[in-house]
């Protein structure tokens, strides 16, 4: 058999460059220690910062990490958002090359992608495959804002969230988690992470809308709600019965009521929750909405001043 490592062998070449490609990764690549047992990767974004998934590290203080040159070191959390899974933590010991990050405006369905991850003993892992689906931004089911949708075309291993996700040229798309869709695994794209990566290097945290009231879903089938969904033009039929209200809180002050139906909010048709977490986008937080409820078959408009969810409430 001619011997496959001679020279010219197309198939070894692309073996050996997959390889390089994977070890110039591994460079920017670190392991995240949670507990005894939990491990997830990290990438260097900036000198001294790492970026990270949220959904491992609840209420982390101090952080253990293996390093590219397999020394451990101290990390501490330096801020989280569970609405879109990520998480920065700042090295005691900056010193990292910070990995390169491209616009993901490139990325098209059917890419072939390949994601490094450390494991706990600080070797390198890789996994390969397509980009089942890409297409506009979207929000998360805990009211996240993602710029853009890039979905695997399946799951995630253990340890791979958090792993930087890069195309043929090596360029990093985003990082991976399993923590934002059942079944296939999603990259949190370059643009959240530089948009939400300085707001928590800044603060800490996203600042969540916040009204204070509890709700349901319930259809507008009969008059004369049925009359107002036709009028505002709202599909589905459907509003949000309002079940609670916080004392004290922005839809208390704004003179809502149990038993109000609320239809609109900003420019937001609130016929679920989804579309109730959009209209109350961080950048609402301390503006006033105006809203549009339905109160014993009349409407009735107000103005509400949204509010900052409390710790309590994410």
């Amino acid at each position: 058999m001619q011997d496959t490592q001679e020279a010219g062998n197309p198939l070894q070449a692309w073996s050996d460059q997959i390889a390089a490609l994977v070890e110039t990764l591994g460079r920017h690549v670190v392991a995240v220690h949670v507990g005894r047992r939990e491990t997830v990767t990290g990438v260097v974004w900036r000198n001294g910062i790492i970026v990270t998934v949220a959904h491992a590290l609840p209420r982390a203080t101090d952080i253990a990490v293996t390093l590219p040159d397999g020394s451990d070191a101290k990390a501490q959390l330096a801020g989280a958002d569970g609405s879109t899974d990520l998480a920065v933590l700042r090295l005691e010991n900056p010193g990292l090359a910070p990995v390169a990050l491209v616009d993901d405006a490139s990325v098209r369905t059917g890419s072939w992608v390949l994601a490094v991850a450390r494991g706990g003993h600080g070797d390198l892992a890789v996994d390969h495959g397509l980009i089942g689906r890409a297409g506009p931004a979207w929000q998360t089911w805990r009211g996240g804002r993602i710029d853009r949708l890039i979905r695997l075309d399946g799951g995630l291993g253990a340890g791979f969230s958090g792993a930087p996700v890069a195309d043929a040229r090596g360029r990093v798309i985003g990082i991976a988690t399993s923590a934002l869709a059942r079944g296939y695994g999603i990259v949190v794209p370059t643009t959240t992470i530089e948009r939400v990566g300085n707001v928590l290097l800044e603060k800490g945290r996203i600042a969540r809308g916040y009204l204070g009231i509890s709700t349901q879903p319930v259809a507008l089938a009969s008059p004369p709600l049925a009359e107002l969904a036709q009028k505002l033009k709202l599909d589905p039929p459907q509003g949000l019965l309002i079940s609670g209200i916080a004392e004290d809180g922005p839809a208390e002050k704004a003179g809502w009521l149990i038993g109000d139906i609320l239809l609109e909010l900003g420019e937001h048709k609130v016929h679920d929750v989804d579309a109730l977490q959009a209209a109350l986008a961080g950048d609402r937080v301390g503006k006033p909405l105006r809203a549009a409820v339905a109160r014993g078959g009349v409407l009735v408009e107000s103005a509400v001043t949204v509010g900052e969810r409390p710790r309590r409430h994410c």
